[in-house]
């Protein structure tokens, strides 16, 4: 294609993806994106991240956050509308991806738009869950891989474990890509041979990549933090694990939004497979077959069953659905009259991706999704039992009246973007309580907390209830009725402090006026 086509493609995909996800602008955090922001925030304002802010996630996770404020603002939607340029930008990867595999072009672009339209009919809570963009990455991970192959040039597989290294510091689950590399003893082209300089130059990439996140992480003295805290998460990743059939859910719920999607993704893969089955190894069928397991791999390997864990498999289903595009293509290309076979592919096809979007969520703002002042959308209304947009929303507010510009607060509960809406980085390093109260604790924490505490003690006191997260935390009560576990910080609000306020799930006490 030349270059003023792909221009176009990239404006028509653009414009595709507004459609399908401008309203996501509105929305509010989930949990995850709030956690993140905060941290990211946090890092920002000059505190760093592990060493004075805990962050149980990878550092890219944080990294995201950061640019989308720096770029965009101190709002919710920064990250959403950096989700919308991340989706765009992965969809022409997409295209391109496919394309490099000697795909046909329109087919390809199918493939794109189905990704986008199965992505804006995920929740609220999965989409913009930047552990997840590790999907993304891998999608230009094996486009530089290819280019490496029939171009036989090392740029391209330095560039390639330059990105899988990126994909790997953003979710370590995904580094079953790698094996990606070997993908040329498999695959019956010619063109594709197996070299030890390019495996070098490929290992020289990811280790380059990593080494500059690490020399980052040391320069702002937080790498050793970043280890133990990651050693310590290890526990958490590997002992608790969801039932099968709650793995199997986790997949089907993501699919589920679309069940146009669904389906067409159930065949594609099971095309994959038929064709794998029957020897048929050429480029398509492997590299879509590697991405596939890759997604499997990483979504398994995690355990929990969470949507958005499936993100990086989603974007693998949904790109091999090139091979039913490239069915369609190739009946319509059997109809006789040349005009008429391409008005009806084109209406085909435009029909069938317009029953892909999510319209029930595209609707007017004035008809369902929206509040009077266009403010957000229904998702600013999720409650559920151990969270609520509108108790955070409301407690966001109740503090911001109630603290003047010199005074902070500490929050021993769960929604750690309380600091975030109140434009406060959390300055006693535990933004949440999740590392105390998971279930297999050992009081690392307890003493660095109240050195902080007692150093600096907070205007304001935040104690939540009604967030407790077993499937997380592995403990049933929430943070409120924990705090009783811990005396030496039990002490200090209650020595120190007077319930001055309480708002649905959230208490809030004050200095007393003797300290």
């Amino acid at each position: 294609m030349a270059i003023q086509r792909h221009l176009q493609l990239l404006l028509a995909l653009a414009i595709f993806t507004l459609l399908a996800g401008y309203w996501t602008l509105f929305e509010p955090f989930g949990r995850d994106q709030g956690i993140h922001a905060t941290i990211g925030y946090a890092l920002i304002e000059g505190l760093p991240t592990y060493s004075e802010v805990y962050n149980v996630k990878p550092p890219i996770t944080t990294a995201i956050h950061a640019f989308s404020q720096l770029a965009f603002g101190h709002y919710a939607s920064s990250i959403r509308l950096l989700d919308l340029i991340a989706v765009c930008g992965t969809a022409y990867g997409i295209f391109l991806l496919l394309l490099r595999m000697e795909l046909n072009t329109v087919p390809s672009i199918l493939a794109a738009l189905t990704f986008i339209s199965a992505y804006y009919n995920l929740d609220f809570w999965t989409r913009a869950q930047t552990d997840g963009w590790a999907g993304f990455l891998l999608v230009f991970f094996f486009l530089a891989l290819l280019n490496g192959w029939m171009r036989r040039r090392i740029i391209w597989f330095t560039l390639a474990g330059f990105i899988l290294g990126l994909s790997f510091a953003t979710k370590y689950t995904i580094g079953t890509a790698a094996l990606a590399v070997f993908a040329p003893f498999i695959i019956d082209d010619v063109r594709f041979v197996f070299r030890l300089k390019d495996f070098f130059f490929f290992l020289f990439g990811g280790i380059l990549a990593l080494a500059i996140c690490c020399l980052t992480l040391a320069l702002m003295g937080s790498i050793f933090d970043f280890f133990s805290i990651q050693s310590y998460v290890f526990v958490y990743a590997s002992s608790w694990k969801a039932q099968t059939d709650a793995m199997i859910g986790g997949i089907i719920y993501a699919l589920s939004g679309s069940k146009v999607v669904g389906l067409l993704v159930f065949i594609s893969v099971w095309f994959l497979i038929r064709n794998l089955i029957l020897m048929k190894f050429n480029t398509a069928n492997i590299i879509l077959g590697i991405w596939i397991i890759t997604g499997m791999v990483s979504y398994w390997v995690q355990g929990k069953g969470f949507p958005y864990h499936s993100l990086p498999l989603l974007i693998a289903m949904t790109s091999s659905t090139v091979l039913n595009w490239q069915i369609l293509v190739n009946i319509g290309a059997r109809v006789p009259h040349v005009k008429f076979r391409r008005e009806l592919f084109v209406s085909f096809s435009g029909a069938f991706i317009l029953s892909l979007l999510p319209w029930s969520d595209m609707l007017l703002p004035a008809v369902a999704q929206y509040d009077e002042t266009l403010e957000m959308t229904v998702a600013a209304d999720h409650v559920a039992e151990d969270f609520s947009s509108p108790a955070i929303e409301a407690a966001a507010d109740r503090l911001n009246g109630m603290l003047g510009p010199k005074d902070n607060f500490f929050l021993w509960g769960y929604e750690t973007m309380l600091y975030f809406h109140v434009r406060q980085p959390p300055l006693h390093r535990y933004p949440y309580s999740w590392p105390f109260v998971v279930n297999y604790y050992d009081g690392r924490y307890t003493a660095d907390l109240m050195a902080r505490l007692n150093r600096d003690p907070p205007e304001l006191f935040v104690l939540q209830y009604r967030d407790a997260t077993p499937w997380v935390t592995g403990e049933i009560r929430d943070s409120r009725q924990m705090i009783d576990e811990f005396p030496a910080l039990a002490s200090f609000l209650k020595a120190s402090y007077v319930i001055v306020d309480s708002i649905d799930r959230f208490e809030i006490w004050g200095l007393k006026e003797s300290r």
